[in-house]
């Protein structure tokens, strides 16, 4: 089961989703909300450095459970919701 850590939203680029401040690391799952009225991509970085995206439908949310470190682009309209165990 997961709890919600946090949230962030906006237009972000090359950041943390834990900062260091949190204790920093990757995470094994995250919300990625979509309130924009197109389709929005979100720009992920693997724990080991590689990069992917993960599409999601205007005015969906999609839960993504895979070990991630950082949000490489994220558009405005758009918010995470970082997940725990």
């Amino acid at each position: 089961m997961y709890k919600a850590f946090f949230q962030f939203s906006g237009a972000h680029s090359d950041q943390d989703i834990i900062p260091d401040t949190y204790g920093g690391g990757a995470v094994p799952a995250l919300i990625l909300n979509n309130a924009n009225n197109s389709t929005k991509k979100f720009t992920l970085m693997s724990p080991a450095g590689v990069e992917f995206d993960v599409q999601v439908a205007a005015g969906d949310s999609k839960l993504v459970e895979i070990s991630t470190k950082r949000i490489v682009s994220l558009l405005a309209g758009c918010s995470v919701v970082v997940l725990t165990q």
